[in-house]
């Protein structure tokens, strides 16, 4: 039997191991508010009739066509072999209305559709726990809450209502000779280990780099470290408008380290960072190699535990989040356009 859940609910079961992730925070700032925005297109990752495994939204900007994507969010299920993606286009006055499915402790199934009638449905449509949330009156689904583990294990909703969203201009009615070209921004999956104790760090935000990012006015220029048998602290340093902004990753505890060493590099005018790839064992990121579009590479710590890779093929890597304490780099993820 199918049970209506408020619109405040959550289904699924939230565990401390799951990464947790808000659509709605690239949306929260004040250059990217979420009545400037709309829903664009729902895209999920599933192994077809067993379970969802992840979650993609990417929001669009009316009057400039720009487009923000905080995701993907995919978990790592056991045979990636057998797991497909779909999506669900939204022309630029059409909503998602409905939100359906079927969840105990993981979302096995999820059902979207839209006020023209369109519907998108990912995973095991036979599986227990049928939900449908009830939305208010003329609302629409703006975004989405998931946690991840090795499939899509939460889920909860936001939703605006539906005159509240900005449908007035569409991308056809741009000049076509406007410079406004669109920007994707895409954000990394989160690598490193999570503790309550830790310090976040995000460059994207801190740095309010939305819009010198969309127009090509900032630029990761070099990277500062202390490591040794591992990443003690870290600085990223940014041209903006041509100054020089650096973030801190616990580098000011770090200089105290007294197995650490300080290393630097810089990146040339006409090359930009590509790739991170790194190592993390279960205190934290024991190593980084950073690339750059012209092979270029940097090597830092000690690789142990297991290997991971920060990349979008031909995308910059134009911001980082950092996530530490005291004594180390726990966890690091990028943000690319």
């Amino acid at each position: 039997m199918e049970e209506e859940i408020d619109i405040k609910a959550s289904v699924g079961k939230y565990t401390e191991d799951i990464e947790l992730h808000n659509d709605l925070e690239i949306l929260a700032t004040k250059e990217h508010f979420f009545t400037r925005y709309k829903l664009h297109k729902v895209k999920c990752w599933h192994i077809p009739g067993v379970v969802v495994v992840g979650t993609e939204l990417t929001f669009i900007n009316h009057s400039t066509g720009e487009l923000l994507s905080p995701g993907p969010h995919i978990g790592y299920a056991l045979d990636d072999t057998k797991v497909t993606s779909a999506e669900l286009l939204l022309d630029l006055d059409e909503f998602v209305i409905e939100l359906s499915g079927r969840a105990k402790t993981s979302i096995d199934f999820i059902h979207f559709r839209t006020n023209k009638g369109k519907y998108a449905e990912f995973g095991n449509p036979w599986a227990v726990g049928q939900f449908r949330y009830k939305l208010p009156r003329n609302h629409a689904i703006l975004s989405l809450i998931v946690g991840i583990g090795q499939t899509l294990q939460y889920l909860s909703v936001q939703p605006i209502p539906i005159e509240a969203a900005p449908v007035e201009q569409s991308i056809s009615q741009l000049s076509p000779t406007s410079n406004r070209s669109p920007t994707i921004i895409i954000k990394s999956q989160y690598f490193g280990v999570e503790k309550s104790t830790a310090i976040i760090v995000d460059d994207f935000f801190a740095l309010n780099l939305h819009d010198h990012v969309k127009n090509k006015t900032s630029k990761i220029i070099g990277i500062n470290l202390i490591s040794g048998a591992k990443i003690y602290g870290m600085e990223v340093v940014y041209s903006m408008n041509q100054r020089i902004v650096m973030s801190n990753y616990n580098m000011g505890n770090a200089v105290n380290i007294k197995k650490g060493v300080r290393d630097a590099f810089q990146i040339e005018e006409q090359d930009f960072l590509v790739e991170v790839i790194g190592t993390k064992d279960s205190k934290g990121i024991s190593s980084l190699c950073f690339v750059t579009q012209n092979d270029k590479r940097f090597y830092y710590g000690k690789q142990k535990g297991e290997q991971f890779s920060i990349h979008s093929e031909g995308l910059e890597i134009v911001a980082i989040r950092g996530v530490f304490i005291n004594t180390q780099v726990l966890g690091i993820m990028g943000y690319f356009a």
